[in-house]
């Protein structure tokens, strides 16, 4: 994952990623927080899911 963020700030010059992660996939969230993503909201009622 810091690989791929280093390659596309310092190679592809972006200066923003956004990535979603479904709020109880408690495994992503630690991934993103290892490589010193940020969260900065929440998407609501973007998916309409049965189950919430």
């Amino acid at each position: 994952m810091r690989l791929l963020l280093r390659l596309k700030f310092d190679k592809l010059g972006l200066h923003r990623i956004w990535r979603a992660r479904d709020p109880q996939n408690r495994p992503s969230a630690r991934v993103m927080t290892k490589a010193d993503m940020v969260e900065e909201g929440r998407i609501r009622g973007h998916l309409h899911l049965k189950d919430g």
